[in-house]
C-alpha cells in the first residue's frame, strides 16, 4: 500500500468517525421529535399516532447502537448505521413536511402548530444534510433548511470535519449561525407559550427577553450573510447571547427536576428544556471549533471576506 493509498484510506475514517459523532447527537434529536409528535395528536388521530410512534420505536434502537459504537469500530458498521439511519430519517423528514401541511390546511387535531413542525423539519434536513456531506452526496439547498438563499447548497459540514477545511471557515461559521439562531430564536419563542399564566409571568418575561435577543442577533446575522462583512463581531456576540440562553434552559430545567419553581411544573415536558439546552450546546461547541481554526490563521481581522 502506497502512502497515498494511506492517507486516502485515514481520510474516510476520519469521515467515518465525524459521522458516528453526529449520529449520537442527532439520532437522539430524531427520536425526541418522533416522542414529541405522537404525544401532540388528538387521541382521535390514531394512523398518525401510529405512524409516529413507529418512529419512535425505530429510532430507539439505532440511537442506542450508536451509542455502543466507538471510533475504532470497523468502518463498515459505521456506514451501515449511517444507512439505516438516512433511510428512516428521510421518511421522518417526509412525515413532518406532511404533517405541516396538514396542519396548515385545519385537515388534522393536535395542539402542535404547524410552524413547530416545519422547525423540526429543517432539524431533519440539517441532520440528512451532515450524513450525505460524508457520503459525498448532494446536501440540501439553504432554503430548505431555513437560510436565505435558495440558489446555493448548504455545507452542513460535521463538527469534526471543520478543522480539516480552513479555507472555508467563513462560510461554516455563518450557515451555523444562520441555521442555529433561528432555531433558538424559535425555541425561546414557543417556550414563552407554555408558562402558566399569573403564576409564571416573571419566566415568560426572561424567556421573551432572550427569544429578543436572539432575534436582534439574527438580524445580524442576515446582514452579515447579505454584505460579506462584520463576521467577527457577529460571531462574538452569538457566542455571548446563546451561552445565556443555554444557561437560563439549564437552571430552568434544575428548578423542574426539583420542583422549585412557582406552581412546580409548567405546561411542557421537561425533557424538551434539555433538548433545547443540547441543541444550544451544540452550536456552542460548533462556534468553539471554528474558533481554533481561524486564530492559528490570524482571521479574526478579516473583516471582508467571500464564499469559495
Amino acid at each position: 500500500m502506497t502512502d497515498q493509498d494511506r492517507a486516502f484510506l485515514g481520510e474516510i475514517r476520519r469521515e467515518l468517525v465525524a459521522a458516528l459523532e453526529e449520529l449520537k447527537f442527532w439520532l437522539r434529536i430524531m427520536n425526541e421529535h418522533a416522542g414529541l409528535i405522537r404525544n401532540g395528536l388528538d387521541p382521535t388521530e390514531e394512523r398518525l399516532f401510529r405512524e409516529a410512534d413507529r418512529f419512535f420505536m425505530e429510532l430507539a434502537p439505532l440511537r442506542a447502537e450508536a451509542e455502543t459504537l466507538i471510533y475504532t469500530t470497523p468502518g463498515d458498521r459505521i456506514a451501515d448505521l449511517i444507512e439505516r439511519s438516512l433511510r428512516i430519517v428521510s421518511k421522518l423528514r417526509d412525515f413532518k413536511r406532511n404533517l405541516t401541511e396538514l396542519i396548515k390546511e385545519c385537515r388534522i387535531l393536535t395542539i402542535l402548530p404547524a410552524d413547530l413542525i416545519d422547525h423540526i423539519r429543517r432539524e431533519a434536513d440539517f441532520f440528512i444534510g451532515i450524513l450525505h456531506f460524508v457520503r459525498g452526496e448532494p446536501t440540501p439547498t439553504k432554503e430548505t433548511i431555513g437560510i436565505p438563499d435558495a440558489r446555493e447548497r448548504a455545507l452542513t459540514v460535521p463538527r469534526l470535519l471543520i478543522s480539516d477545511m480552513p479555507e472555508r471557515v467563513e462560510e461554516i461559521a455563518l450557515e451555523e449561525t444562520l441555521f442555529w439562531l433561528r432555531q433558538n430564536m424559535e425555541h425561546a419563542d414557543v417556550l414563552a407559550l407554555y408558562f402558566r399564566p399569573g403564576i409564571q409571568n416573571q419566566l415568560v418575561q426572561i424567556t421573551r427577553s432572550h427569544a429578543a435577543r436572539l432575534r436582534d442577533v439574527l438580524n445580524e446575522a442576515l446582514e452579515v450573510n447579505k454584505h460579506r462583512r462584520g463576521l467577527d463581531k457577529l460571531l462574538r456576540r452569538s457566542q455571548r447571547v446563546v451561552m445565556d440562553w443555554n444557561a437560563f434552559l439549564r437552571q430552568l430545567f434544575e428548578a423542574l427536576l426539583h420542583c422549585s419553581i412557582p406552581n412546580g411544573q409548567i405546561n411542557i415536558f421537561p425533557i424538551l428544556d434539555d433538548h433545547m439546552a443540547r441543541e444550544a450546546e451544540y452550536y456552542l461547541e460548533v462556534l468553539r471549533l471554528v474558533g481554533q481554526v481561524r486564530r492559528p490563521q490570524g482571521m479574526p481581522g478579516h473583516e471582508h471576506w467571500h464564499p469559495i
